[in-house]
């Protein structure tokens, strides 16, 4: 099952810093430039790409906690920096402490991502057995709440998973069709609107006489990006496997 896409940043930074630690290694080097070693220039991680993981890290954590990180758990690359000087006296100035620092700063940043998407997950979880029963009237793209409250619909389209479901039946069997009805279930009550709508994405596919897996493939990747949870559902294994043959 395909990674979090923030996870696959992260490992593809730390690849590049592990390459450049190895060579240096590799050639007796403790204070090497890019300058003077093309592999280590065509290696070497930016500071603008730094900063954008950063960004991306800061925006999940507020995404999923409703507020920024913790300085106790989880520090940007530039408060990194500056820690490691205020400890040291200095930034970090070999290229082997470079590459050694990076390496602790980068495993740190996976460590804390892992925690936010787990956090994520038991709140999926737990949207999905504590949803609140509301009486409510469909009034089309929106619900009209018991309290006058207007908001908008973040359900699984009804006709679009219908239609799903019988081609399904028709085409494999009841258990397929089963999990496909219980995934719309699951994600509508998560509430995650761009979650629904990779299950609407998913389901106008397999509605078609000619389903293009690579395009199911692609919405399924998306939704466990966002729901994690979603890949260990009972029946995910067998059903995805004869959808995606």
């Amino acid at each position: 099952m395909a990674e979090h896409p923030v996870i696959t940043i992260i490992d593809d930074l730390l690849q590049r810093v592990e390459a450049c630690e190895l060579y240096c290694n590799q050639h007796g080097l403790q204070d090497a430039s890019e300058r003077d070693h093309p592999y280590l220039a065509s290696h070497m991680l930016e500071h603008g790409e730094m900063s954008q993981l950063d960004t991306i890290v800061r925006q999940l954590c507020q995404r999923i906690r409703q507020s920024p990180p913790d300085d106790m758990e989880w520090m940007s690359h530039f408060s990194q920096l500056i820690d490691y000087k205020e400890r040291r006296g200095h930034y970090p100035r070999t290229s082997m402490e470079a590459w050694s620092n990076m390496k602790f700063q980068l495993r740190k940043t996976k460590a804390f991502v892992r925690i936010l998407l787990a956090e994520q997950a038991y709140q999926v979880e737990l949207a999905a057995a504590k949803i609140p029963v509301r009486k409510e009237v469909n009034m089309g793209h929106f619900i009209q709440g018991v309290k006058g409250h207007v908001i908008v619909d973040s359900t699984v389209n009804k006709s679009t998973l219908t239609t799903t479901i019988q081609v399904l039946e028709s085409r494999f069997d009841a258990d397929v069709a089963e999990f496909i009805k219980s995934l719309a279930d699951f994600v509508s009550k998560s509430g995650n609107k761009d979650a629904v709508e990779l299950v609407d994405q998913l389901n106008e596919e397999l509605s078609r006489p000619e389903p293009r897996a690579s395009l199911m493939r692609r919405s399924w990747d998306n939704l466990v990006a966002i729901l994690p949870v979603v890949k260990e559902m009972a029946g995910a294994t067998g059903a995805l496997a004869k959808l995606f043959a």
